[in-house]
């Protein structure tokens, strides 16, 4: 049996309290609560008094030592639960004062315990009727029918609702919470019900350990990360002695934190108090208390046979193999596949907690990205709907090659270019920073003017032409050739014309230019430069033209006498998968040293395994994002292959570390195990979104955890 205890947090903490809560999900309908009362408050509204009046002071403040939940009393305690509920059983008297719950109308009949515990075959855990203080809240959230799952289109629930319980026991505190389901009117449209039908799922989640009083904010510096650990604690508000409760994940799923680190605590507990039906500077009230607490989590999975733990509000995932890692990657595929539009393009963005898709933003760097992982899975799984995505994403690419001579915009900038180069002859060396410095005022004589004329460049909705553009347009191109050997090569080869146009002399390339051909103001990209010598070696290895191998070594000599100059080592993932692409080449020691020394960098930044809970295999520091977790593992992986390659010990510990990233990464993939809280679960289905306190999706976070969990696929394919 395995137990599940989580750390209280900061020492100093005095007191205890234990809350189970249940979240129960109804089936598709729209959900509303109605408590024919006087009135008809909303869902949190409900909640929120339920809370303040189950909550004895002597059950809230009492005991000390943490509670052991395991797995499988918590999948006891779902299925006894869903039993009551499908069977229409309320549980019998569980309260010794008058409550909300009681005073509503239409009680459902009671049963005796006996009766109801022997509704369900398995038999009731000791571990549920031990003696703890428990406080248990069931939430409603609709699911919709595999039917609708897998369709996936616009449209969904809207709302969810939440009852509360108390008791003695595990047991008692859920009689008393179901009873409440039994007494309220869900209604859907113009029916209502009780109690609930149709398809949803259950959740319980274990409030454990000390409370933690609250700072308030002293200054509008203070972020919301700095408040309250995002996913782990929740937040008590006690105002006017009655209690309010918002749990850990609804933080996540009603986004009261989102971007914790970039925004302030003050917005996080504005949005706390607008939440639960206050004013949104209410917080800021001396009669108002702050607590924070943890919780422990179990949710049933979509066939509610199995209780699965659930971190941070997201589900645990199991073994990282092959063939787990290959079925997320066509997953991730087959949600690029639903979003993109009949242009070739996609939405851009898309936010599950609220259905919408982002029509207004694009970047074509990113959908360029998008193209090559499209062929990616193609490559390995040959099934034709993603080889017609990616070349419908490559007509949408091409609308974006221009011709653009920048002839006339070289000379009129060569005047500034020479006071550039005398300021930057008197300024002395100080290290990175003036490394960046002098990037921006390197001289902008590009050789546009000596080469091909027909040059093509990728321009973007801003109106520049990328580097990155470029490169990842022609690393798309390429693997589009390989795919279909009748398309020609001009086109690839008018790409690199443009990328060598951005070539300095040095090996340094600009960052991007206006459309009109003048120059940009732009700071240098960490990773628009491996991309563009990534772009040329690939179609080298096509059509073996010198010229192009030539310019991808002068980049890296550049950026390799750069870097290790510097303090820190970049996490410039795109140079150390163009490093292993010239070593391959040219085996030459200096390309594979430095991818490797780069891979471990990066491996060396992920968080450890015995980190914050949640965090194990994510990108340090601060709250783990999905992204910068999958690009890193991409330059791990490209370093364990040079390792391989080269016969170097640090192959089997870049190896783990990209084990170890791929194991954050599923985490934060929706998929029928933890999209419950969504209102339309089908539609985000195979997304990866951006961080443990961010349910957004991009094109850009699919794209790169695809490629990396297909690369990590590939290893153990072939037992590299």
């Amino acid at each position: 049996m395995r137990l599940v205890r989580i750390a209280t947090g900061a020492a100093g903490l005095t007191r205890a309290r234990y809350l189970v809560v249940v979240s129960v999900v109804l089936g598709a309908l729209l959900v509303s609560t109605a408590i024919k009362r006087g009135g008809s408050p909303d869902v949190n509204e409900v909640v929120n008094k339920v809370v303040t009046d189950v909550v004895p002071e002597h059950l809230a403040e009492s005991q000390a030592d943490l509670p052991a939940v395991s797995r499988e009393t918590a999948r006891w305690m779902l299925a006894e639960a869903r039993t009551r509920l499908q069977d229409g059983i309320a549980p019998g008297p569980v309260l010794k004062s008058s409550s909300p719950a009681e005073r509503m109308k239409g009680q459902p009949a009671q049963r005796d315990q006996s009766e109801q515990n022997s509704r369900q075959g398995a038999p009731q855990p000791a571990e549920a009727t031990r003696p703890r203080a428990a406080t248990v809240f069931l939430s409603v959230f609709p699911q919709p029918d595999s039917a609708q799952y897998q369709a996936g289109g616009p449209g969904g629930r809207e709302s969810t609702a939440t009852f509360a319980g108390d008791g003695p026991n595990l047991v008692t505190a859920l009689n008393c919470a179901i009873s409440r389901v039994f007494s309220t009117q869900i209604s859907a449209g113009k029916q209502s019900s009780t109690p609930p039908r149709g398809r949803y799922r259950l959740k319980i989640d274990v409030l454990i350990g000390s409370f933690d009083e609250l700072e308030r904010p002293s200054d509008s510096q203070m972020t919301a990360a700095e408040l309250v650990d995002i996913g782990s604690q929740g937040i008590e508000v006690k105002v006017a002695g009655a209690k309010y409760y918002l749990l850990p994940s609804d933080l996540i799923y009603k986004r009261v934190a989102e971007s914790a680190e970039s925004e302030t605590a003050e917005e996080l507990l504005g949005r706390a108090m607008s939440s639960l039906g206050f004013d949104a500077n209410r917080w800021r009230s001396s009669d108002v208390r702050l607590r924070a607490f943890r919780t422990v989590s179990f949710v049933d999975n979509y066939s509610h046979s199995h209780a699965l733990e659930v971190v941070r509000g997201f589900v645990i995932r199991g073994a990282v193999d092959g063939p787990v890692l290959l079925a997320a990657a066509q997953s991730a595929g087959d949600y690029l596949l639903r979003m993109q539009r009949s242009d070739g393009s996609f939405y851009y963005w898309y936010r599950p907690l609220s259905d919408q898709v982002d029509v207004t933003h694009y970047n074509i760097v990113r959908h360029a990205g998008t193209c090559i992982s499209l062929f990616d899975l193609y490559g390995i799984t040959r099934d034709p709907r993603y080889l017609a995505g990616a070349r419908s994403a490559m007509t949408f690419l091409r609308s974006r090659f221009r011709r653009i001579d920048r002839g006339q915009a070289s000379a009129s900038s060569e005047g500034k270019d020479q006071e550039n180069e005398r300021r930057n002859a008197s300024t002395p060396s100080s290290g990175p920073d003036h490394l960046k410095a002098e990037a921006r005022t390197k001289p902008m004589q590009a050789e546009s003017s000596r080469l091909h004329p027909a040059a093509l460049y990728v321009v973007d909705d801003d109106h520049k032409a990328k580097l990155g553009a470029g490169g990842l347009a022609l690393v798309a191109v390429t693997r589009e050739m390989e795919v279909d050997h009748k398309i020609e090569s001009s086109e690839a080869n008018r790409l690199a014309a443009g990328i060598l146009a951005m070539q300095r002399s040095d090996g340094s390339f600009e960052t991007d230019f206006e459309q009109n051909g003048e120059e940009s103001d732009a700071p240098p990209s960490l990773y628009y430069p491996g991309e563009a010598m990534l772009g040329l070696i690939r179609l080298y290895k096509l059509n073996r033209d010198s010229r192009l191998l030539d310019a991808a070594r002068r980049g890296a000599d550049y950026l390799v006498a750069v870097q290790r100059r510097q303090r820190d080592l970049p996490a410039d993932a795109w140079l150390v998968q163009a490093l292993e692409s010239i070593h391959e080449i040219t085996k030459e020691a200096r390309y594979s040293e430095h991818a490797l020394d780069l891979a471990a960098s990066m491996a060396a930044s992920l968080y450890p395994d015995d980190g914050p809970e949640g965090y194990a295999g994510a990108v340090s520091p601060g709250i783990p994002r999905a992204t910068p977790t999958a690009s890193r593992s991409e330059g791990i992986l490209a370093g364990y292959r040079v390792a391989r390659a080269t016969g170097d010990a640090r192959a089997g510990s870049l190896l783990a570390a990209a084990r170890r990233a791929a194991g954050f990464q599923l985490t934060q993939q929706f998929n029928t195990d933890n999209s419950f809280p969504l209102p339309n679960p089908g539609r985000a289905a195979g997304g990866f979104h951006e961080s443990l306190d961010s349910t957004r999706i991009r094109i850009d976070y699919v794209q790169h955890n695809i490629s990396s969990l297909l690369g990590l696929a590939q290893i153990d394919k072939f037992k590299l």
